[in-house]
């Protein structure tokens, strides 16, 4: 399974590396994370371009994004392990320019400390 992630990363990081040496963005705009890496928003900061994060759920604090464990139902905040599990994507998302969201709940949990945050239409006020 490592070596299989590991290559599916490296191929990932490939492709982004050519659709922005193609496209040349002013800014690129970033909505799911599953199936790329987190490390996207270093590559992309690291070519100079700035990125927004949008969040539609709870990825990058939870990997299943669900924030629901089995037996114990919705997690009121984010556990120890999706915390641990999560620390490379709290500091990797450091790289983005700015995060819009669409809910409080994702918002705080996720980017509590971002500077750049922004209300998407239709947000829980």
């Amino acid at each position: 399974m490592f070596k299989f992630k590991t290559k599916n990363v490296v191929h990932t990081w490939i492709f982004l590396l050519r659709v922005l040496e193609i496209e040349r963005p002013d800014v690129v705009s970033i909505h799911n994370l599953p199936g790329w890496s987190a490390a996207a928003w270093t590559t992309i900061a690291e070519k100079g371009i700035p990125s927004v994060q949008v969040l539609h759920d709870s990825y990058a604090i939870c990997p299943k994004s669900t924030m629901y464990r089995e037996g114990s139902g919705n997690c009121a905040r984010q556990c120890i392990s999706c915390r641990l599990l999560r620390l490379p994507h709290r500091r990797l998302s450091r790289r983005v320019s700015a995060v819009v969201r669409f809910s409080r709940y994702i918002l705080y949990g996720y980017a509590g400390d971002h500077n750049n945050v922004a209300e998407g239409q239709g947000a829980e006020r």
